[in-house]
């Protein structure tokens, strides 16, 4: 477990912008798997250089729909094809100036993009248990902004899912206390992302398997409000049974939330919330 300073790919002058950013309380924030644009069935890009513009075309004409101020993302690439000459970064998320974008490790690379924010410091952290262990670490990326002259921390992550074997039942459990206890003094916090709330006693061996939306309730009780608590199922998109994405947060309300679900964009629908910050 070890705090890392991330290298700060912000404030890019890149063309195209999003819905109006955060200048008051209010605002659209987002977060989406967003499955290395492989439909999260690979951590390396699989478009082929001719595939790629009407792919990227698709991406972007549905970040437009959804008009996010602020959108946290798991599963990220900075790859789109596998030439590697098509970028995401301009390509896909070319409308948002501020780009915080962690490691990759293997399956797990979480950012977060928004406009015009007062970004004051940003960390990346590993959690203490991951299930593939120090070579393939689970992390958060947390971004501390300014927000209406009020300290608020955003915080994007991506926790274990396959925690069948007995050496690794608590290991979700002690990623979610981590965040609990890492952000417990701050009053602002907007934690989002693939929480992988899958019941490892559900997993039957065709592969079906059940949420267990119970897990969310950690954080309840510890004084955040629930975007899903249960009730949004997010994958796998298309025909989705389980809510593993979630926004969750702690000084704001939550006025709306909706899922987006594309299953030719990934195996993740995207989750939106409109925030509102509290006195």
């Amino acid at each position: 477990m070890r705090h890392l300073l991330l290298a700060a790919v912000a404030a890019l002058l890149l063309a195209g912008c999003a819905g109006s950013t955060p200048q008051t309380p209010g605002f659209r924030y987002a977060s989406w798997n967003i499955g290395h644009f492989t439909l999260g069935g690979y951590s390396r890009p699989r478009l082929t250089a001719e595939e790629g513009p009407a792919k990227v075309a698709l991406y972007n004409a549905f970040l437009d729909e959804v008009n996010a101020d602020i959108l946290g993302v798991c599963e990220f690439s900075i790859d789109v094809t596998n030439d590697g000459k098509t970028k995401s970064p301009q390509a896909v998320f070319g409308r948002y100036r501020q780009q915080q974008i962690g490691p990759w490790h293997h399956f797990d690379w979480n950012a977060l993009f928004a406009n015009d924010l007062k970004i004051t410091g940003t960390c990346v952290k590993e959690f203490p248990c991951s299930v593939n262990g120090d070579s393939e670490p689970k992390y958060y990326l947390a971004t501390e902004i300014e927000l209406a002259g009020r300290k608020v921390i955003l915080v994007s992550t991506h926790l274990d899912w396959n925690v069948r074997k007995k050496e690794h039942r608590d290991f979700r459990a002690r990623q979610i206390k981590t965040l609990i206890e890492d952000f417990k003094a701050e009053k602002y916090v907007i934690i989002s992302g693939d929480f992988n709330i899958v019941d490892p006693d559900s997993v039957k061996e065709d592969g079906s398997k059940q949420d267990s939306p119970l897990e969310f309730q950690k954080f309840a009780a510890a004084g955040y409000q629930l975007g899903n608590d249960g009730r949004f199922k997010t994958f796998p998109a298309g025909a989705p049974t389980m809510a593993l994405d979630n926004i969750i947060v702690k000084g704001f309300k939550i006025r709306d939330f909706k899922v987006y679900d594309r299953p030719d964009l990934s195996d993740h629908a995207l989750v939106l919330a409109y925030l509102e910050m509290q006195p």
